[in-house]
């Protein structure tokens, strides 16, 4: 998240997605973020799913993951995020 151009170019910079908050800036100076919203209420579960869909299918599903804690084989659930 970030309202600022710099913001939206360092999140970039990092291979991250970035959703700008319009205010201190216009909306058309924040062109170059992923997503732009007026306010915090206008950020929706559908609009940050989207945001994500090119991750593919998968993202953002639980899955199974093994690990091995002191000999011991435990199954954990996992969230794929960023």
């Amino acid at each position: 998240f970030g309202d600022s151009p710099d913001e939206v170019t360092a999140a970039h910079n990092c291979t991250m997605k970035c959703v700008a908050l319009c205010g201190a800036y216009p909306a058309y100076q924040l062109k170059t973020a992923d997503l732009t919203v007026g306010a915090l209420s206008e950020l929706t579960v559908y609009n940050m799913r989207r945001l994500f869909a090119v991750q593919g299918s998968e993202f953002m599903d639980y899955s199974k993951e093994h690990h091995s804690d002191g000999g011991k084989n435990k199954k954990r659930l996992r969230l794929g995020l960023l």
